[in-house]
């Protein structure tokens, strides 16, 4: 198996649980023809969730393995053990805090959507996106801190760092349209926004 075999899996893997599992949910409302859908917000709703977990998030996983590859973690595969042991309870604290805040956030801006859709109230769905966030920053800080700790001498492991970046600064953009200005995008539905200010 080469290196693009490899990322194409990284790839696949993180798309099927970052957009992939919304879209069987998706489907299997759509066939039992709920009106939950027409009621709230879901993931083809927001460009965030077409664009952003369909794409940009499994690009960044990309990244991210890229650059261990430019570290001692690739080199020296006896030291993940010690390396783990340094960085991944950093990693998971800070993936924990990372996906509290967000769904702090989202209850303090009444985003109700087929996640939430009461204020403090998470539908199954919702829990599960809640575990994938913790799983996944949990990833992306522990590819930061690597980096910081065995990456800073290796460019091209700066770059691949730095593409990753780029890609959550455009996805946290996506998120702005999608939760500051909901009305102008492209996927949205009028009579979700209009029940959403009901509530």
């Amino acid at each position: 198996m080469n290196l693009m075999d490899i990322l194409a899996i990284v790839f696949l893997v993180t798309c099927f649980f970052s957009f992939g599992v919304q879209c069987m949910v998706y489907c299997f409302m759509r066939m039992r023809r709920s009106t939950f859908l027409h009621s709230y917000a879901h993931v083809f709703n927001y460009l965030s969730g077409v664009i952003g977990d369909f794409v940009l998030i499994p690009l960044v996983n990309v990244f991210a393995f890229l650059s261990f590859g430019q570290t001692p973690l690739a080199l020296h595969v006896p030291s993940f053990g010690t390396l783990w042991g340094t960085f991944g309870i950093f990693a998971l604290c800070l993936g924990f805090i990372t996906t509290y805040l967000f769904h702090i956030a989202q209850e303090k801006l009444l985003q109700i959507n087929w996640t939430m859709p009461q204020i403090g109230q998470w539908t199954t769905l919702g829990l599960y996106h809640a575990i994938f966030m913790f799983f996944e920053t949990s990833f992306l800080w522990y590819a930061v801190l690597h980096y910081v700790a065995y990456g800073r001498t290796t460019s091209l492991a700066a770059n691949f760092i730095f593409a990753g970046v780029a890609l959550l600064v455009i996805f946290f953009i996506t998120f702005l349209i999608d939760y500051r200005n909901p009305a102008t995008h492209v996927f949205h539905k009028a009579r979700g926004l209009a029940r959403r200010k009901k509530q």
